[in-house]
């Protein structure tokens, strides 16, 4: 979801996950809850996408983060041909993403999904 310029995720455990211009960050649902950020990446971001406590972020690049939420660090960083995301999928050990190089070729990429699940 897109809301006010900047990419949404979530919610998970009662956060939601914001993208802004210098990174991804965490906010909680409650009204009073401060934004953390939780990793720093520089290439625009296309997707934010959650699995349990591990976000994934499309960056525009074609670079994909994994980034644990609980420690705000990033796991795992896969170079991808993707430039458009359409989804993100998991199931046992591998991530499957939806994506297109661009407008004419739309592609499946299979990662290793990150190892703290």
């Amino acid at each position: 979801m897109r809301i006010d310029g900047r990419w949404i995720g979530g919610p998970i455990a009662g956060k939601i996950l914001i993208e802004r211009g210098d990174g991804l960050y965490v906010q909680p649902l409650a009204p009073d809850g401060k934004a953390v950020r939780v990793a720093r990446y520089g290439s625009p971001s296309r997707i934010v996408a959650a699995d349990r406590a591990i976000a994934y972020v499309g960056l525009l690049d074609g670079e994909i983060l994994a980034i644990d939420m609980r420690k705000a660090r990033i796991v795992q960083k896969a170079a991808t041909p993707c430039r458009i995301y359409e989804g993100f999928t998991a199931n046992g050990t591998t991530s499957i993403v939806h994506c297109d190089s661009d407008a004419r070729r739309s592609q499946l990429v299979a990662l290793a999904r990150a190892a703290l699940l």
